[in-house]
């Protein structure tokens, strides 16, 4: 596990695939289901393996809500191609991923990023005076989809890719939460030998049909063996069409994964997108008010955030780059009012794009964090240095680091 303080010590103390980003968009992750002939899990590739899928299961279950989100998917997917092909928003959804097939080349070697990716070298200690950490990335997803081999660790990945990393970042909360990223396929052990990462485990709400006993079990092994196993997550609740579970078999599935945190006394951390209510609803009954929770990309307004501070005052706020879109106006809104103690830096990574990154640029990576941390300076009218600390302190507490 790494340790916060290194190098620093002697420092003081949406849904749209038109790429403009609100609070409904499109976070839906990448899918992958059971083989009805075999106990493997089946991978999807591409976009059309996931829709075939998905419509299937919407029609097979033919009820009026599933008729109408089948519906919905459709026509989204004839407009999806034409829609704003001139925006100038640079950041990507997980239903873009979804959408996009890489070939390899949205690489730091590329002539026209390459100026914008060597300004992360500007990132020094000196100039931050502290380090950072990204609290929440998806290093799995990227390796899929640039289709690079499991056994690679991040740093040979970022050296082939000539990555200019900040001096100042000092690594990253990798999470997990597809079924394929547990025992089947144990992609975390290489990732996690790689001594500035640590993980965290679950099965996040669009997998809640894919969730047994089975897939419980191997969670919890993992959890009582990986030693830099620090949370459960990411969980939660998702009540846009992306999901295919029915909202009480998500509730059931969060429940059961909150039992499994409180029981090996690790944090959590939740995803949650148009389901604020029933949020509430699973947390007032299954989890204590001074447990310790990590809000993952936050993109709701101050109201919500302040409605969750006041019930749980150790429920911390994950930032995205989505900050750094002006279009975000309740993000920046929540942003500009979240308790500097309530802070954490993400990126969700592969997803959003930092908004001044050039348009050949797709995939985020963990370092870019440090992207949120400027926006949110820029913000508050405070120095990066100043939510550089706060959010060190908050990251080392939220995960124990």
């Amino acid at each position: 596990m790494f340790n916060l303080l290194s190098n620093v010590d002697f420092m003081s103390d949406h849904e749209n695939l038109g790429h403009k980003f609100n609070s409904q968009e499109d976070l839906s992750t990448l899918n992958y289901e059971d083989s009805q002939n075999d106990s493997s899990i089946t991978i999807a590739n591409d976009a059309n393996a996931f829709n075939t899928r998905l419509e299937r299961r919407l029609i097979d279950d033919n009820t009026p809500q599933n008729s109408k989100r089948l519906n919905k998917r459709r026509v989204k997917s004839r407009n999806s191609l034409n829609q704003n092909q001139n925006s100038t928003q640079n950041g990507w959804s997980r239903g873009d991923l979804i959408n996009f097939q890489f070939d390899g080349t949205n690489h730091a070697q590329n002539n026209e990023p390459a100026a914008w990716y060597a300004k992360f070298s500007t990132y020094t200690l000196e100039k931050c005076k502290s380090g950072y950490v990204d609290s929440h990335c998806h290093i799995d997803y990227i390796y899929k989809r640039l289709k690079i081999n499991g056994s690679t660790s991040l740093d040979d990945y970022w050296k082939k890719n000539e990555f200019t990393i900040p001096e100042a970042f000092d690594g990253a909360v990798v999470v997990f939460c597809e079924p394929y990223a547990h025992d089947k396929f144990k992609i975390y052990h290489t990732l996690l030998q790689q001594k500035n990462l640590v993980g965290i485990f679950g099965c996040h709400p669009h997998s809640a049909h894919q969730y047994t006993d089975e897939l419980e079990a191997s969670i919890c092994r993992v959890l009582k063996n990986e030693k830099k196993a620090v949370a459960v997550g990411e969980i939660g609740l998702d009540y846009t069409d992306r999901s295919p579970a029915s909202r009480e078999l998500q509730q059931q599935v969060f429940s059961r994964q909150i039992k499994i945190a409180i029981d090996n006394d690790l944090p959590i951390c939740i995803h949650c997108r148009d389901a604020e209510d029933d949020l509430h609803l699973v947390l007032g009954k299954c989890v204590p008010s001074s447990y310790k929770m990590h809000r993952h990309c936050f993109t709701e307004g101050p109201e919500a955030m302040q409605r969750l501070i006041d019930k749980y005052p150790n429920m911390y706020f994950g930032f995205t780059n989505l900050v750094t879109n002006p279009s975000a106006s309740k993000c920046i809104a929540a942003a500009r009012q979240v308790p500097l103690n309530r802070l954490l830096l993400e990126t969700d990574a592969p997803f959003f794009v930092p908004h001044d990154a050039p348009k050949s640029v797709k995939i985020s990576e963990p370092f870019m964090a440090i992207k949120v941390a400027e926006k949110i300076a820029s913000l508050r009218n405070i120095r990066l240095d100043e939510v550089l600390r706060a959010v060190r302190k908050n990251t080392k507490q939220m995960y124990t680091l």
